[in-house]
């Protein structure tokens, strides 16, 4: 609400700095988890030792590894579609009651 009762000129400055903190935390995410796979910050090497325990990353066989990505899909179709279908949509109140 307060970012919506500035000027244009504040709402938009707001918007870049917060996207720059989203890319900002994302890229520090991806440089940590490399950093912790390779073993420079924890006290083991990880590298991809949990691709080689047991019968990993197939356990419970093909059809369970395929579950997974059924599962995630489906968790994120849902929720894409409704956005999309909205978006273009004429009248989204009257067609996505």
């Amino acid at each position: 609400f307060l970012l919506n009762i500035i000027s244009v000129k504040g709402y938009g400055e707001s918007e870049y700095w917060f996207a720059f903190i989203k890319v900002a935390t994302i890229i520090i995410f991806l440089v940590v988890g490399v950093l912790i796979i390779i073993g420079v910050m924890g006290s083991d090497h990880v590298g991809f030792a949990n691709f080689t325990t047991g019968d990993a990353p197939f356990a419970g066989g093909f059809m369970s590894f395929l579950g997974v990505f059924m599962i995630a899909g489906f968790a994120f179709q849902g929720t894409e579609l409704v956005g999309i279908t909205a978006g273009e949509s004429e009248d989204p109140k009257k067609s996505l009651p």
